[in-house]
C-alpha cells in the first residue's frame, strides 16, 4: 500500500488496541495482505506522517490498514476497505 493511500482505523477499534497496549494483552490479529495469523502483545501505537502504526512485544511493526481483524474485531467494510476515521495525532 502506498503511504497516500492510508485509510485510518474505526475509532472505537483503535480504542481497543489502546486498551490493549495499556494492559500488555495478548492479541490474535489476521493481516489483510496474506491472511496471516499473528498472536502477541500490543507494546505501543503512534502516528507519523498521519499514518498509523502499531508495534508487538516480538517486534514486529505494522500499519493498522493492513490489519484485517483482531481478536473478535473485524477492521475491514463489507466491501474490503478498512472501517473509516479520524487520524489520531500524537501528543506534543
Amino acid at each position: 500500500m502506498a503511504q497516500s493511500s492510508y485509510l485510518p482505523i474505526a475509532c472505537h477499534l483503535y480504542d481497543e488496541l489502546e486498551i490493549a497496549a495499556m494492559r500488555g494483552r495478548k492479541v490474535n490479529f489476521v493481516l489483510r495482505q496474506d491472511g496471516r495469523s499473528i498472536s502477541d502483545a500490543v507494546v505501543d501505537l503512534w502516528a507519523k506522517d498521519g499514518i498509523e502504526y502499531l508495534k508487538l512485544r516480538g517486534g514486529d511493526v505494522f500499519r493498522l490498514d493492513q490489519i484485517a481483524s483482531f481478536d473478535e474485531h473485524s477492521l475491514l467494510t463489507d466491501s474490503g476497505e478498512p472501517q473509516a476515521c479520524g487520524i489520531h495525532k500524537p501528543e506534543n
